[in-house]
């Protein structure tokens, strides 16, 4: 009868082992999956920022050449070099 205890015991210690392994083995398995989440959402995230600033830069490069333009259309038209006028009398003339 005691080596009947002895062995129920020892089972019982045996599935108490078993079973804190696999609530172990799934807790490291929720953790690693909370992990790789948050790195995707990391990721998603730097994606994002990335796609918004190169939006950003566009719109300002858009922007400046817009003004740009606008300057070049905005100046007056370069005159061109005359001759300066020969305001010398007729007859001194060559």
């Amino acid at each position: 009868m005691v080596l009947q205890r002895e062995l129920e015991k020892i089972e019982l210690f045996d599935a108490d082992q078993s079973e804190r392994q696999r609530r172990r083995a799934r807790i490291e398995i929720d953790r690693a999956r909370a992990a790789a989440e948050e790195a995707a959402r990391q990721a998603r995230i730097k994606a994002q920022q990335a796609a918004e600033e190169a939006a950003r830069q566009a719109r300002q490069r858009e922007a400046e050449d817009a003004a740009r333009r606008a300057r070049i259309e905005a100046e007056p038209a370069p005159i061109p070099e005359a001759q300066p006028l020969d305001i010398t009398p007729p007859g001194a003339r060559p």
